[in-house]
């Protein structure tokens, strides 16, 4: 407001006028939106647990169908934020604890997991001196570790943008690789949330988000190997089995699996018995259904070996081919799993399908095979153990030599053991799983 004085020199009375101004509000300058997502680097082979929502899930990319049947199902799976109107799924990430002082620590997962930074753009950005900041709940400072704690917006931006089209529309990400280190020094009681904070000027803003995996509770295995003699061909399982079980796979469901005995050998090349003695012919001449090889194999070991028992995972392998029909034509078996009972045929001496039927024995279905609330996929369109490496089509899994992952539910359904197909020993000394192959 602006005002003018008039003097009347011949009355001289005043008189004030006012001038009235409108001046316009400052702009407020937008701030620009983007999301960060965690995903796990290119050469992941199972080395902790890490799921999260892909695109080809549950979106057309580069005009190929979502690969999920069910995404009503899928999504229920994660947790899901709205961040700048946008659908976030937060990951999942799971970590042995590194501690000595703890039951259940291990040495497993001492270097962390190193993970990605993806930063997706949803407006133009500039380097404005924004920092990204992790946060967790002050309890848990001492058993999680972020390196580093915080980031400047603008290394992203000295990266370039990569475009995906995703469900026909470009979206724009630039990456940090291997840029951050998390590792479980301690007990987590329960999920635990790490939120990716963007401050700016004593402002802060959520753009992200990770869910660590608890720890308070780690499950065992045990598995008993059973070679099963038929003939007088040498075969073996491979070297590395062990080291994938501990290192590759269960570990990421926060799972012992770990074998207790090697040298089981069940002979029956000499045995005498009418049953064993048509057993082998059929076998030999690949007779045999899937059934019937379990069964006569599970008849022999506890007749000439011993009861077997709901504490272990029994893995019984020999060298014989074993078919079954599928539409209309013979598939060679590689293994067959009954509860706790493994059958490895010689198709299947093989550590991905050891881990597969592993996974059959401690609950865990094909991702392709329908059941009530689980996702439900296309046969041989993920990376997940459970998966098959085909599709049934005449086409191969994309993910065919790299399927090293278990989905966060199958964790889940892992520690539930709600059918008791296994008896899991949580009390048993685990100093061992200290041990370094």
């Amino acid at each position: 407001m602006a005002g003018i004085r008039i003097t009347l020199l011949e009355t001289g009375q005043e008189s004030v006028a006012r001038l009235w101004v409108n001046k316009p509000e400052p702009k407020e300058e937008k701030e620009p939106d983007y999301l960060i997502h965690f995903r796990r680097p290119q050469n992941y082979e199972g080395e902790f647990g890490f799921d999260w929502m892909r695109d080809e899930y549950i979106e057309i990319i580069d005009s190929n169908v979502p690969v999920c049947k069910t995404p009503e199902i899928l999504e229920k799976q994660y947790k899901i934020r709205n961040f700048h109107n946008q659908k976030y799924y937060v990951p999942w990430l799971a970590l042995l604890p590194f501690s000595t002082e703890y039951k259940y620590g291990s040495s497993i997962n001492k270097d962390g997991a190193n993970l990605n930074l993806e930063l997706q753009e949803l407006t133009d950005l500039k380097d404005d001196g924004t920092k990204i900041v992790f946060k967790i709940d002050g309890k848990y400072n001492d058993a999680v570790k972020i390196t580093p704690a915080s980031i400047e917006l603008s290394e992203f931006l000295n990266q370039k943008t990569e475009v995906r089209n995703i469900s026909n529309e470009d979206i724009s990400y630039r990456v940090l690789k291997n840029k951050v280190n998390i590792k479980c020094l301690g007990v987590l009681e329960e999920n635990v949330s790490i939120k990716v904070i963007a401050t700016k000027n004593g402002k802060e803003q959520q753009v992200g988000e990770l869910m660590l995996f608890k720890t308070s509770k780690i499950p065992k295995a045990k598995i008993i190997l059973v070679k099963v003699i038929t003939n007088d061909k040498p075969f073996s399982l491979p070297n590395d089995f062990e080291y994938a079980l501990k290192y590759k796979s269960f570990n990421q469901a926060l799972t012992r699996v770990e074998v207790i005995a090697r040298n089981q050998v069940l002979d029956l090349r000499n045995r005498k018995e009418k049953t064993v003695v048509d057993f082998l012919y059929d076998l030999k001449m690949n007779r045999l259904e899937k059934k019937e090889v379990l069964e006569n194999i599970i008849d022999f070991y506890e007749a000439f070996n011993g009861k077997t028992s709901s504490n272990y995972i029994y893995l019984f392998y020999h060298n014989n081919e074993v078919s079954e029909i599928n539409r209309g034509r013979g598939i060679k078996s590689k293994g067959f799993t009954n509860r706790n009972r493994i059958i490895l045929n010689l198709g299947g001496l093989n550590t991905h399908t050891i881990i597969h039927e592993i996974g059959h024995a401690l609950g865990l279905k094909h991702p392709f095979e329908e059941y009530e609330n689980i996702p439900l996929f296309e046969k041989g369109t993920t990376d997940n153990y459970m998966d098959y490496e085909h599709t049934g089509y005449s086409t191969g899994n994309p993910h065919k030599g790299k399927m090293f992952s278990l989905f966060k539910w199958q964790w889940d359904e892992i520690h539930k053991n709600k059918n008791n197909i296994l008896k899991f020993d949580y009390d048993d000394n685990y100093k061992s799983f200290w041990d370094i192959f």
